[in-house]
């Protein structure tokens, strides 16, 4: 009689996530599947995603009753289907503690026996957080100190390792902890050389939340894993993660494909984006071509996609052509910059080079195209989103400088970059993320004051203010480059409403006010309660939403 393995997919909570559908569990999901016949036994599967269910406030003052429920969630999940191996997301930092909270309910209260699993970022580049004694110090309060909930550890892509352990399992031959004080098994990490072995998009695991996924509008789906560059601020600068050195694309047949069926599963998901979230969009230009071409050929087959297409590029590698391209069909740009100022493109590694005349020859250029790609994007009225990243490490007075140079200076016959063309800038936080290069260098080189480098221990709803706390250098300080960035986004608001930029209307700035004001204050109430010694702002945050 064929053994069965019933296996429960859980999605952690995180203190901070966007809604969307977990596009890893779809992929380990999808590629067990195709190896269904070469298993020896049968496989059922089941998905639990907490951030869907109606469970109480993850905070520590709520632990009991949230433990309670979960408890109660996962009894009658068990009744009905007795899960034997379960596989947890960590995927983020942010969700590391409802991680180790709800793996420790299903060893502790649901199934002993029961085997876990854990995979996703935050395993990958700290797996003695999993490890016997190396939770937070909330967790022995009522957990021995020699204890971890799980038995497997899968480091980078998930697919194969998951693949291969439950395979093992079926077989009656995998690796087995003695109790639970055992250190968790770490599994050889395998990376999918060509991806076009991994099964086209199918999204039947997610049924139970149909209701729930109506709501979303963004589908997230990879072409290509890997990238060639190895900016500091990414976990790409450093090299102990194989999967995301090495450069692999899926054929062009195979992304069509998978176009053409998210455009048959958006019937009962409507999906209004779908976002190609690699690291770098058709690294090989003779790609690109290829995929312009076949999509425009698709499309005028069979009509334009009902969803939006979102692609990120990258100053270097898009041409002026590929601007014309992304025009003609339809497609949502945005740009990863960074930054605009010289200095702190060199010292965030932004630009490759084999020495340091090289890269600064190399960011000339890169803010020369930056400034051409706003040109003809105008020129062609395609929008466009810059993607820049305010409290680097790194930024000081002289970055600031440079980069007010770039917006403000008058040099477009009598009149500054943000008066003369349409620029649309997307502000992103930088945050403290473990394994980068930045995060172990940056206080050695700048000056760098990280206020809380094990944030993600921290049980703390507030947890993304604890991981973005960090003073940029040693002259700068996290309230100075904040205040820095929310004038800058606010003068460019107002000018570029005079230049009639449609991504900031009235409406659009008053609600920017507004929402920006209400973040804003909460968080300048928390530093001047919590730090008061940090707060030497020169202009305080409710200074500028009082005019």
């Amino acid at each position: 009689m064929n053994k069965i393995l019933k296996i429960l997919y859980i999605h952690s909570y995180s203190f901070w996530r966007k809604d969307s559908i977990m596009t890893i569990f779809y992929r380990i999901s999808n590629y067990l599947n195709s190896k269904k016949d070469q298993l020896n036994g049968i496989i059922e599967e089941e998905y639990l995603d907490l951030e869907y269910e109606k469970l109480p406030e993850f905070t520590l003052k709520n632990l009991k009753s949230y433990r309670t429920e979960v408890t109660k969630l996962l009894n009658k999940i068990y009744e009905r289907f007795d899960f034997n191996l379960v596989l947890i997301s960590c995927y983020s930092s942010f969700s590391y503690i409802n991680c180790i909270e709800v793996a420790s309910i299903i060893k502790n209260l649901i199934n002993h026996n029961c085997l876990i699993a854990v995979g996703g970022l935050h395993p990958t580049i700290c797996p003695e957080d999993f490890q016997p004694g190396n939770f937070p110090h909330y967790f022995y309060q009522d957990h021995p100190k020699n204890f971890t909930p799980f038995d497997y550890l899968i480091k980078e892509e998930g697919e194969i390792p998951f693949y291969e352990l439950v395979q093992s399992i079926l077989n009656g031959n995998h690796k087995i902890r003695m109790n639970l004080s055992d250190r968790c098994i770490i599994l050889k990490s395998k990376i999918i050389e060509n991806l076009d072995e991994i099964p086209i998009i199918d999204l039947r695991l997610f049924d139970k939340y149909n209701e729930a996924l109506k709501k979303i509008d963004t589908l997230w789906i990879d072409f290509s894993r890997g990238c060639i560059f190895s900016c500091k601020f990414c976990l790409n600068s450093e090299n102990y993660l194989p999967c995301y050195k090495r450069v692999r694309i899926k054929s062009i047949k195979k992304c069509i494909d998978e176009l053409n069926a998210i455009n048959e599963i958006s019937k009962n998901f409507p999906f209004k984006l779908v976002c190609i979230s690699d690291l770098i969009f058709m690294p090989k230009r003779s790609y690109k071509k290829l995929f312009f071409r076949e999509l425009n050929k698709t499309i005028n087959k069979q009509g334009e996609f009902p969803f939006k297409i979102i692609i990120e590029d990258r100053v270097e590698l898009c041409s002026l052509e590929d601007l014309e391209n992304y025009k003609r069909l339809n497609i949502d740009l945005s740009i990863g910059i960074e930054s605009f100022s010289k200095t702190l493109l060199y010292k965030m590694g932004k630009i490759l080079g084999k020495d340091e005349s090289q890269i600064n020859i190399g960011i000339r250029n890169y803010l020369h195209r930056t400034v051409e790609i706003i040109k003809k994007a105008n020129e062609i009225k395609l929008p466009i989103v810059l993607n820049y990243m305010y409290g680097v490490p790194g930024t000081d007075w002289t970055t600031i400088k440079e980069e007010q140079e770039f917006f403000f200076k008058k040099k477009y016959n009598g009149k500054s970059l943000i008066e003369k063309y349409i620029i649309t800038l997307k502000l992103n936080k930088y945050m403290a993320y473990i394994g980068t290069n930045t995060y172990y260098t940056a206080e050695r080189e700048f000056g760098t004051k990280f206020h809380f480098p094990k944030w993600w221990k921290i049980f703390d709803k507030d947890q993304m203010f604890f991981a973005s706390l960090v003073d940029p250098s040693i002259d700068l300080s996290f309230i100075e480059s904040y205040n820095y960035a929310i004038r800058l986004i606010k003068d460019l608001m107002k000018i570029q409403n005079k230049l009639g930029n449609p991504s900031y209307s009235i409406e659009k700035l008053l609600n920017f006010k507004k929402d920006e004001g209400r973040s804003s204050y909460r968080l300048y109430k928390l530093v001047k309660q919590k730090y008061p010694k940090m707060f030497n702002s020169q202009i305080p945050i409710e200074d500028w939403f009082s005019n």
